[in-house]
């Protein structure tokens, strides 16, 4: 594991805190070219960018704290300090809501359809989050149970024992979901399309990761994490279901524009 990849003038760099902030910025330069093709100012895509990820730090750090409550509780003077620096003590569930109620409000100042930015969005969340998962191995967290498969191999933040490599399934899992969004990304229907799918996909796969993952049980064999998905999958199929229906209000060919 190398959380510190490196050092500069004497100041730590670590490994997940880079991979996120190359996440962000690779996701922002592919963000701006596409805006373009759809006619939205590189001002909006400015401040969309920026507040969306103070928001998306915010979200993650808070939710992350309630569900370590027990622990916090005990130790306030952590809440407002990340593991090790490293920007680990983060949830992606939270960062998600925080990082879309900030967007939501950009947008919306812009007079920009939120639907619209979101189908632009959501592939870049996948590769995105693909990268921050390839931080997630080497900062060692995000790890697996113990195993004997041939591609495990330790976690040096835990223990010496092979383990499944479920940072690694992650990022695999998340660049399909990129791969197939890309793709979809010019036959939408309607708004909120990709956006959605990419809410399903992703919920799906992150639950299918947790078979693996060495995280909380809430009720058994059900992990925390697989029943929160659970309950996103089936809104994001309602709303889904509700766009549908709605579409010919919203006329066809706006992928394009």
């Amino acid at each position: 594991m190398y959380p510190v990849l490196f050092r500069v003038f004497g100041l730590p760099v670590h490994s997940y805190g880079l991979m996120l902030a190359i996440a962000f910025g690779v996701g922002a330069l592919i963000l701006r070219r596409l805006a373009r093709q759809a006619r939205i100012s590189d001002d909006c895509v400015v401040d969309l960018v920026l507040w969306a990820c103070l928001g998306a730090i915010i979200g993650a750090r808070l939710l992350f704290v309630l569900l370590e409550w027990e622990y916090y509780s005990q130790y306030p003077e952590q809440l407002i300090s990340v593991s090790g620096g490293g920007l680990s003590g983060l949830s992606f569930h939270g960062g998600v809501i925080g990082g879309v109620v900030a967007g939501l409000l950009v947008v919306r100042r812009y007079g920009v359809n939120p639907w619209h930015m979101a189908d632009l969005v959501a592939p870049l969340l996948a590769l995105g989050t693909g990268i921050a998962r390839f931080g997630c191995l080497l900062n060692g967290c995000c790890y697996g149970y113990v195993s004997r498969v041939p591609w495990a191999f330790p976690c040096a933040a835990v223990d010496s024992l092979p383990r499944h490599p479920t940072q690694l399934y992650a990022v695999v899992g998340n660049l399909l979901i990129f791969a197939w969004l890309w793709r979809r990304r010019g036959k939408l229907e309607y708004r909120g399309e990709n956006a959605l799918g990419y809410v399903i996909a992703y919920a799906v796969m992150r639950s299918v990761v947790e078979v693996w993952r060495d995280s909380q049980i809430l009720f058994a064999p059900f992990k925390t994490t697989q029943v929160a998905n659970a309950v996103i999958i089936l809104l994001a199929l309602i709303v889904n279901w509700r766009l549908a229906q709605n579409r010919q209000r919203q006329g066809e060919g706006w992928a394009g524009e």
